[in-house]
């Protein structure tokens, strides 16, 4: 269980990166070029769509932070069999840097998003959404929910490959469920950290 832990912890290592590069460049004032609005001061029902917090400046540290924690994992501490031992999938086959900055850039959007789905009511139509195809996954159990659940194997959750072979299979169904609810409740999550930073500077 530690071992697993720890493996994720290292997998989301660069993400992390790309959060300190960020907040650096917001510290220092590098980058001050980019430093422009994405949603250019557009507004939504009288709101920013964004918000003048979320510039071009994000992506692009995000970005470049991810890649370079990214590529450290890779070059340096991948022949390191301590670090090695963490990986939950092959760093050395991973593709190549375009993999970090593509990674970090769809961070900061998806959490630029978050201003967006709340103006829009975004997460209670994802909350009613996954409420409705649980619900139905859980109907079309023929031998009981129960009993479906109980015969996962945790385990199968490390060899993804295997089990994008069958997604209409229990254990692949009851994956992507999860992954739905974690990133549901990770937009929520931040989503109200956004507002009560940003309520109380007026943005």
């Amino acid at each position: 269980m530690l071992e697993e832990i720890a493996g994720t912890v290292y997998l989301l290592l660069p993400l992390l990166g790309g959060a300190i590069a960020h907040a650096a460049c917001m510290k220092f004032g590098w980058l001050g070029a980019l430093a422009r609005p994405i949603d250019a001061g557009r507004a939504f029902r009288g709101k920013p769509i964004f918000g003048h917090s979320k510039t071009w400046r994000g992506p692009v540290a995000v970005a470049a932070g991810t890649a370079a924690v990214l590529a450290l994992q890779r070059h340096l501490l991948h022949p390191i069999p301590a670090f090695a031992s963490l990986e939950l999938v092959d760093y050395a086959a991973l593709p190549g840097g375009w993999f970090g900055l593509l990674a970090g850039a769809a961070l900061f959007f998806l959490i630029a998003a978050v201003r967006l789905m709340r103006r829009t009511q975004g997460f209670w139509t994802w909350l009613l959404g996954f409420a409705l195809y649980g619900g139905r996954w859980a109907y079309a159990q023929q031998d009981g929910l129960l009993p479906t659940i109980q015969g996962i194997d945790p385990n199968a959750y490390l060899q993804p490959q295997a089990l994008l072979q069958d997604l209409g299979a229990p254990t692949a169904q009851v994956g992507l469920l999860g992954i739905i609810l974690i990133v549901g409740l990770f937009t929520f999550i931040v989503d109200a950290a956004d507002r009560s930073y940003w309520d109380k500077q007026g943005a």
